[in-house]
């Protein structure tokens, strides 16, 4: 091992376990030695500072708690601060001798560390363009993560040498490799070229035996996030894949999945459909309450009726965990609800009206009239309690209105005028207003 490969692990153990004098030298040397470290080096220092700063936040500690002490990396002791700086300035000088590998691994740095050196990340955008055709599947992966949890949109000269590498070479990607980019750029917004897209959706194909429940929700999610539909092969694939696999789903990966589907305006074959139902009816007692929202709104939209057994589930989950709902959990799953024709058993909707009068003040005023118009067609008129949390909210809301004239107050008088006379047409109503 060389010193630098030894420094660097050094760095990322804090010093544990070391002898006094090689804390001191983690201490008092690693500035001295900053001027001729190879710059690869340079990356993994970097990243071993920013893995301690991820460790202490994950941890809680603060940056002068004990463990912390033994060596000053913490990023916010003075002695990390002053060591930072001068390997920023030493990378700066050393981009031209970047690799691939540590290009991306200091860019997930500087995310960690939150930290936006402009001047370096210009010049390690063009060592990106220039040495494009030497990247790797991995390499190229890792760089649009990082360039997406940083929240930065590459060069336009990065983003076509780097998708044109990308295309060449996507036969030697990964199903895990393809998901992760895919991921990328959906979060980066509309930015993948159109025949980076179709290749990735070819190769994704090809592997989708190799597809876990995980992988097959997120890139159905990327891709509706990206604003296209899966192709039909594709599709056919996931769905074959996703029905095969049903049995290692947990209640995520059911909810995620065909909240996607309801997003991209495609229904499900029958048979995924019939074991995703099991499969959310055995994991039922696992579901989050946005969870349990998110599904049921899904077989609304898709208009689809689920199942006596997956509803009973999902309402008794439901019950379960009102105390965890928002204001837009409680109001999309009423909607739902409703406009499937169900009426939710006497302990749902009280526990729902409970919840809602407790997030009244967070409800919008379309989420106001979605809930009272779901517990219309319902039936079930609001309690007294919600009506004066509602009433409070909208008199909150005038408050606010007074000072922008925003349509608030109009929108109030309208909903007080459905409360006393009668329910339906509220929504017609409250479009008229806007």
């Amino acid at each position: 091992m060389t010193r630098w490969s030894k420094l660097a692990k050094m760095v990322l153990s804090g010093g544990k376990g070391e002898e006094d004098a090689t804390v001191g030298l983690l201490q008092t040397r690693t500035k001295a030695l900053v001027p001729e470290m190879p710059s690869h080096f340079v990356a993994k220092i970097l990243h071993s500072m920013g893995e301690l700063h991820k460790r202490g936040r994950a941890q809680g500690r603060a940056p002068g708690a004990q463990q912390w002490d033994d060596s000053n990396f913490h990023p916010k002791n003075t002695g990390a601060r002053q060591l930072r700086g001068k390997l920023l300035l030493r990378a700066t000088a050393t981009t031209g001798d970047l690799t691939p590998e540590s290009i991306a691994s200091l860019l997930f740095t500087f995310a960690k560390m939150g930290i936006r050196p402009d001047e370096l990340l210009a010049l390690i955008q063009k060592r990106v363009t220039a040495t494009a055709r030497s990247f790797k599947p991995a390499n190229i992966t890792n760089l649009f993560r990082a360039f997406a949890t940083m929240n930065i949109t590459p060069d336009a000269s990065l983003l076509e040498g780097v998708q044109k590498r990308a295309t060449e070479i996507l036969g030697n990607f990964k199903v895990e490799e393809v998901v992760s980019l895919a991921r990328a750029f959906a979060h980066m917004g509309d930015l993948l070229d159109a025949g980076l897209l179709q290749a990735m959706q070819e190769r994704a194909t090809l592997l989708a035996g190799d597809l876990k429940p995980d992988d097959l929700a997120s890139l159905m999610w990327a891709i509706a996030k990206m604003g296209a539909k899966p192709d039909a092969g594709l599709l056919e694939a996931m769905q074959r894949r996703a029905t095969v696999t049903a049995g290692d789903f947990n209640a995520k990966n059911v909810s995620n999945l065909l909240r996607t589907f309801a997003d991209m305006e495609i229904r499900p074959d029958t048979g995924l459909l019939e074991v995703m139902q099991e499969r959310a009816t055995a994991t039922a007692g696992d579901f989050k309450a946005s969870e349990v929202a998110s599904l049921v709104r899904a077989f609304s939209e898709l208009g689809v009726m689920p199942g006596a057994g997956m509803l009973e589930a999902m309402q008794a989950r439901a019950t379960a965990t009102a105390r965890d709902f928002k204001a837009g959990d409680v109001g999309g799953l009423m909607c739902a609800l409703a406009e499937m024709g169900v009426t939710p058993d006497a302990g749902l909707l009280d526990a729902m009206h409970a919840r809602a009068t407790a997030t009244a003040d967070a409800f919008t005023p379309e989420r106001v009239a979605g809930l009272l118009e779901a517990l219309s067609k319902m039936g079930a008129p609001p309690d007294a309690g919600l009506l004066a949390a509602i009433e409070r909210r909208e008199g909150n809301a005038v408050a606010k209105a007074a000072a922008n004239k925003e349509r608030e107050a109009a929108f109030r008088v309208a909903q007080m005028k459905r409360l006393h006379y009668g329910l339906p047409n509220y929504r017609a109503e409250k479009t008229a207003l806007t």
